[in-house]
């Protein structure tokens, strides 16, 4: 919660065992903080509706994000 990216990422993976919402939430978290791991696992989140609410414009736009960072 002190706003470290990679430990927001891990968090995230803990949780993703047990409650995919909670799991989208950090993952958000670490991903709005430029981490391209969580970019891209919400980019994927949102096509899928694991732990949101399914959303192609948003999972188009966090795939590209982490894309960018990725070239």
């Amino acid at each position: 919660e002190k706003g470290d990216e990679h430990g927001q990422y891990w968090l995230a993976c803990l949780w993703q065992q047990r409650d995919n919402v909670e799991a989208f939430r950090w993952y958000l978290k670490s991903a709005e903080r430029g981490f391209v791991d969580s970019q891209y696992k919400v980019g994927l989140r949102y096509r899928n509706g694991e732990g949101c609410e399914r959303n192609e414009e948003l999972s188009k736009i966090w795939l590209q994000k982490a894309y960018d960072q990725w070239q």
